[in-house]
């Protein structure tokens, strides 16, 4: 059976799951099938670009992360992600770039929306937040 458009957010979310339990290799040929489903998904992206960081795949992550950003200029985890790849790859002139990015970014968000805190509206952007 071919798979459908509407399966890349199955592959995805299946793909966080075998990350999740250790088989980083999967999940990356996982997502790589999602993202051929859905190929202007910036959270498939994104995701996609963190496990190759963490399979330590740098130079196929920055492309993704480039996408992400471009489909979603605003996107605080893409932005500081890709600050965290720049500082693996000792870009730090780079990384402190968008790092200053993420801030400003946080920050209007801050004041926008009344927050009293920045860990509270980074925690909604983070990794660490359910997506």
């Amino acid at each position: 059976m071919a798979l459908l458009p509407g399966d890349a957010e199955v592959l995805h979310r299946s793909a966080i799951m075998l990350a999740m339990v250790g088989a980083l290799r999967a999940a990356i040929a996982r997502e790589r099938n999602a993202l051929a489903l859905d190929p202007l998904s910036a959270e498939i992206c994104m995701r996609l670009a963190y496990f190759l960081v963490a399979d330590q795949q740098f130079s196929q992550a920055r492309p993704l992360y480039e996408k992400a950003l471009a489909i979603a200029p605003n996107s605080i985890r893409a932005r500081y992600n890709l600050g965290n790849l720049e500082m693996l790859e000792n870009r730090p002139v780079q990384a402190l770039a968008s790092f200053r990015q993420t801030e400003l970014q946080v920050w209007r968000l801050t004041v926008r929306r009344g927050r009293n805190t920045l860990w509270g509206t980074l925690m909604q952007h983070s990794e660490f937040s359910s997506s």
